[in-house]
């Protein structure tokens, strides 16, 4: 019964222990404007990010992620999806990510 905790602490510790392996923006904004849907990430351990958002098809309701072009993180220029295919619209509200 010991031994069965002892490896459970030193499991429960090496996890808790472990970096993380992504690298991530904040202080981001997004949105929909004439241009289509916009990210903008001020900050980030990495140094650019992307904007992504749903599109989903007129007729079957499916839905599949566009992502806008890489950016600088703090840079002068948003990411930007400028649409979705002829039978698709947007769907939900945008996101960033490091890209």
């Amino acid at each position: 019964m010991l031994l069965a905790s002892t490896i459970g602490l030193a499991v429960g510790i090496g996890v808790m222990a472990a970096p993380s392996a992504s690298a991530g923006v904040w202080n981001c904004s997004t949105g929909y404007a004439s241009v289509g849907a916009w990210g903008y990430c001020a900050n980030g351990d990495t140094a650019y990010f992307k904007v992504n958002v749903l599109c989903q098809n007129i007729f079957t309701f499916g839905s599949r992620v566009v992502s806008g072009q890489p950016e600088r993180v703090g840079g002068q220029y948003s990411s930007i999806v400028s649409g979705c295919a002829w039978y698709e619209r947007y769907y939900g509200n945008p996101w960033t990510n490091s890209a």
